[in-house]
């Protein structure tokens, strides 16, 4: 194995690990060796909130968010709930993602994600299926770019009144919510 080899062998070692003084060291190592990111490194990062906030958070992350158009939150993203509200504060910094899955079901608390999707310039569909949720935060109606929300199996009551300006929506599922009053 050559030199180079163990060296990316060892960075996703570092990336791998759960200990995020690991991922200072990999940071540091990309750096200096000027590694790309490849598939296998950013599948990793991905399951982790705590992993994705650092790496969004590093200097030089251009490299690393333009890899995500597509983010899916599932049930172990998050390891505390605290960290749903850090991580609502680096996701505008994936500024590539087109498509925000919502599959932390356990977590009911996903409105600090979801004011945030308005900073999302290319994001095109949004999935917030089966969540509990009862709210739909206004200012999603300023994510022009929305072509699809799906909202189903919510415990939504009402709906915002700005939706009109989502001038690209094509697709609005809001079957099986627990609707009272929604806008013309």
């Amino acid at each position: 194995m050559s030199e180079e080899e163990q060296q990316l062998l060892q960075i996703k070692q570092f990336i791998a690990s759960d200990d995020m003084s690991n991922h200072e060291l990999a940071a540091m190592f990309i750096i200096s060796l000027g590694v790309q990111w490849n598939l296998e490194m950013i599948e990793r990062v991905a399951k982790s909130a705590e992993k994705m906030t650092f790496w969004a958070n590093q200097e030089d992350n251009q490299a690393f968010v333009k890899h995500f158009t597509k983010l899916v939150i599932s049930p172990r993203f998050f390891e505390q709930y605290n960290e749903i509200a850090l991580f609502a504060e680096v996701l505008p910094k994936f500024e590539y993602l087109e498509e925000l899955h919502w599959q932390a079901k356990h977590y009911w608390n996903q409105h600090p994600i979801l004011a945030v999707t308005n900073q999302l310039p290319r994001l095109k569909r949004l999935y917030v299926q089966d969540c509990k949720m009862n709210f739909l935060p206004e200012n999603i109606c300023e994510a022009t770019s929305l072509e699809e929300i799906y909202l189903s199996n919510n415990k939504l009551t009402e709906m915002p009144q700005d939706l009109e300006q989502l001038i690209h929506l094509r697709i609005l599922d809001l079957s099986d919510n627990d609707f009272k009053k929604c806008p013309r």
